[in-house]
Parts: structure tokens; sequence; C-alpha cells
């Protein structure tokens, strides 16, 4: 009996770990998929039930896509493929490839494919979803831009930032902190990867919109096509910068950092909660202050009246049910 029993439980681990090797079946079955065509060369694949979010991806994105091609110097770029799935995960499963992404992941597109996948799932809002589509939507435009040259993580993730207008109060406070502390990340750490702590991570990303930004302003909107444009033709990215600046790397760095400083100073003094608690203080005693002084003016006005003109006849407003002097007897 115990040798039975042994054999039965030797068969159940094997079956449990065959189940466990055997790959995964896409979870999403093909009849619960469609796809939607919108100008400009943007074909959504997506759930059927998602339709209301890509149905505002359909309507802004050919004039975010013509943006983002006008950001970077760029015409008529290949149709993109765009896959709004519950998660990013999804995509590996439903296509049968390897996952190359982890799964916290909420958007993806591919170094060398004109490919976005962008996580619905979660009870995601169609306006964060439409945040996510249009930074992926930039990487592919950068991608394409820079035809297999290399471009530094800050200016990627910078650019693709500032096109997805994800700009904050909060983020820009945070940079103002930073900035104010001294802890801004040299662009040449950033250069390659992005920190790994999310906090970091985080920074890098603020910095990196605010520099690509602030470049732009202060170079005009078609910096960034020419530099693109020298870089296809085989210049560096600091060199074709350097070139259409006429200032060195480490000098552009400096003035944005200088400039930050100077904008962000008074910033990080009132955004301190102590200040403006004891600032909110200061204001609610002049307030008060205020408000005693009319009411101190009021009565030395009534004071300064006629005295006789406020003074109460007890005879000529009787209270009720007494007679007034002015009323024969009853």
């Amino acid at each position: 009996m115990f040798i039975h029993l042994r054999k039965v439980l030797s068969l159940v681990v094997v079956l449990v770990a065959l189940a466990m090797s055997a790959p995964a079946g896409a979870q999403i079955p093909p009849e619960q998929m469609t796809t939607t065509k919108a100008d400009g060369g943007l074909v959504f694949h997506h759930l059927k039930r998602y339709a209301p979010a890509v149905d505002i991806l359909e309507e802004e994105g050919p004039e975010l896509l013509d943006r983002v091609e006008t950001g970077l110097g760029l015409e008529g770029m290949p149709t993109i493929d765009v896959w709004v799935l519950p998660t990013v995960h999804d995509y590996f499963e439903l296509n049968d490839h390897p996952a190359t992404a982890p799964k916290w992941a909420v958007g993806l597109s591919f170094s060398g494919k004109h490919e976005i996948i962008v996580a619905h799932g979660g009870k995601r809002p169609p306006q964060e979803v439409m945040y996510t589509f249009a930074h992926e939507l930039a990487h592919v435009a950068v991608d394409h831009a820079r035809d297999g040259q290399p471009v530094p993580r800050w200016f990627n993730e910078g650019f693709s930032v500032m096109m997805a207008q994800e700009w904050s109060a909060e983020r820009s406070e945070k940079l103002a902190r930073a900035a104010a502390g001294k802890t801004l990340t040299p662009f040449e750490k950033l250069w390659n990867s992005f920190p790994s702590h999310h906090q970091s991570a985080s920074l890098a990303y603020d910095q990196s919109f605010h520099f690509v930004r602030w470049l732009q302003n202060e170079y005009g909107d078609d910096l960034w096509p020419q530099v693109m444009r020298e870089i296809r033709q085989g210049r560096g990215f600091k060199e074709a910068l350097e070139g259409e600046t006429g200032r060195s790397f480490a000098a552009l760095e400096a003035l944005w950092r200088d400039s930050l400083a100077e904008s962000t100073t008074v910033w990080s003094i009132l955004s301190d909660e102590t200040v403006i608690f004891f600032g909110a203080g200061i204001l609610f005693l002049i307030a008060y202050g205020i408000v005693r002084r009319r009411r101190k003016r009021a009565f030395e006005s009534m004071e300064d009246e006629d005295a006789g003109e406020w003074s109460y006849d007890a005879s000529r407003y009787p209270l009720p049910g007494q007679q007034s002097a002015d009323e024969p007897p009853s």
C-alpha cells in the first residue's frame, strides 16, 4: 500500500513539474481582441472593452505624432502598432514571445521596432493611458530619428517626458529642492543608464526633462531637429549639441544649473513648510489687527454722533401690550 502511495505521489510531482515548465498559453482569447486604425499611420490592437480609451488615443494620437515628428525634424514615419492590454506582460503571452520587461511596467517600446505596449489594467484612467502612450510614442520617434546612432539616456527620457507633458507641480517642487540642496545628478552619470533606486530615478527623469526643455528654450525649436540630423550623418551626440549651441557640454550644464538655482531659490524658500506656517501666522495677526482697528473706529464714530438721536424713548416705542403716547386711549 505504501509503495503504491509513493508511486502516486511521485506521479503527481512529475505532473506538477511538467505543468510549471510548460509555456503558458495566452490568457487573452483572440476573439476578445480587435484592431482599429487611426490617421497618421497608427494601428491599435486592443481589448474590445478598452474602446473608450482607444477612442481618445485615436483622436489625439495623430496630432501628438505630428508634434513629436516636428520636435525631431522627422517626416512620414512608418506605421506604428500600439497594443493596449491589461498588462505589458500580456503582450508577450499573446504573441508567444519571451517576456523582456518587468511585470510592473505600464508602458514599453522596442528599439528598432515601431511598436508600443500600453497597460490599461488596474483601473488606470484613460488620461494616464494617454500619458503612457505619448511617452512611448516619443521613444519610438527618437529611436527612428537616431537611425541606429547612440543618444544619451537623459535626452531620450527627457524628450519623452516633454512630449507627453507629464510635468506637474509636485515634480517641479522636487526638482527645486534638489537644486537648492545640490543633490542633482551630473548628466555624465545619466548618459547610459538611470539609477536603480526609485527616488533617484524619479529625480533623473525630472532633471532630464528640465534640461531638454531649457536647451530648446535657449537655442530654439530647431535645436533638436538639427542635432538629430547631425547624428544621422555620423556625428556624436555631444559634438552635435556643442556644434549647434557653440558651447561645451560642461558649460551648457553649468548654465542650466545656474538658471535653475536662480529660478528656484525663492520657490524653495516659499515651499518650506515652516516658512509657510510662520507666514500664515503673521498674515492672521495682521488681518486680526486690521479688523480690530476697523471696529474701534466704528465705535468711536458712533460715540461722536448726537446722543439724543440715538436715545431710546419708551413712550414712543412701546413694548407689546403697551400703549404709545401718540395713540388715543382705547
